[in-house]
């Protein structure tokens, strides 16, 4: 990560269960995030504003109630790594994070057998100056007015049928790579980007959820306004859900002040 950076950033999450039977999605705003439990409650949540942080958006996937266990312990692994992140930071460590956060997952799944797995996006700043890294297909875009550019590479099969040139299967969506991979067969890759935080711009995390159901345009014209980031994740959330929430969804922004 660049050397600090004193501008303070503000955020906020958004999350709602949308027409599935649970929440799976998580989240890691500055070490808060949402305990087993709580997953089925609408969350609407700020964080006091600093310079140095930790954010991630998490998508869980598995039978019958394990999505939301493997997207709970993806984010309180991190939680509790938070000051590794912010003050020994970089590739390396966040890489062998990600590592033993999906080492975590798939022992859970292999003690309750049972398959479970989680996707993620995650971000480190240091003011201005951001990391992000993601596994799966949650996602992080930056936004300047009427622009809206997406930062990570999605990990499914669509991608990489789209890169090869190949026909797309119907099952391209399935994702090549995702936390609880079996590690004898698999090592997750994490893609990593950096990205300085325009004055103007602000940085957003979301699950699948939202980008399913919402255009990518349709998402920048709903950002363009001057609204805090509270209210834009309160709206495109509500955006999702208005145009049928088939998925869990959550969105987070941050924003420099």
């Amino acid at each position: 990560m660049a050397g600090l950076d004193s501008r303070l950033l503000a955020a906020a999450v958004c999350s709602e269960r949308g027409a599935p039977q649970n929440n799976e999605d998580n989240y890691l705003m500055n070490g808060h995030f949402k305990r087993l439990g709580m997953e089925n409650l609408p969350m609407l949540e700020q964080c006091v504003p600093v310079a140095l942080g930790v954010y991630a958006v998490c998508d869980g996937m598995g039978g019958a109630s394990f999505g939301e266990v493997a997207a709970a312990m993806a984010v309180e692994q991190l939680s509790g790594a938070v000051n590794e992140l912010l003050l020994d930071g970089g590739w390396e460590r966040a890489v062998a994070l990600l590592t033993q956060t999906s080492a975590g997952i798939r022992q859970e799944a292999l003690r309750r057998r049972t398959q479970m797995g989680a996707a993620i996006v995650m971000a480190v700043t240091s003011g201005s100056q951001i990391d992000i890294y993601n596994v799966g297909d949650c996602r992080a875009y930056l936004w300047q007015p009427s622009h809206l550019r997406q930062l990570t590479r999605d990990d499914t099969v669509e991608q990489v049928m789209q890169k090869i040139g190949g026909n797309i299967p119907s099952a391209s969506h399935q994702l090549t790579q995702f936390l609880g991979m079996d590690e004898e067969e698999f090592s997750i890759e994490p893609h990593h980007c950096h990205v300085e935080l325009p004055a103007d711009g602000r940085l957003l995390l979301c699950s699948d959820g939202l980008v399913d159901m919402v255009e990518e345009d349709a998402i920048a014209a709903c950002m363009n306004g001057m609204e805090s980031p509270r209210e834009q994740v309160r709206r495109l959330v509500s955006m999702a859900l208005d145009a049928g929430g088939r998925d869990n969804v959550t969105a987070m922004i941050v924003a420099g002040i």
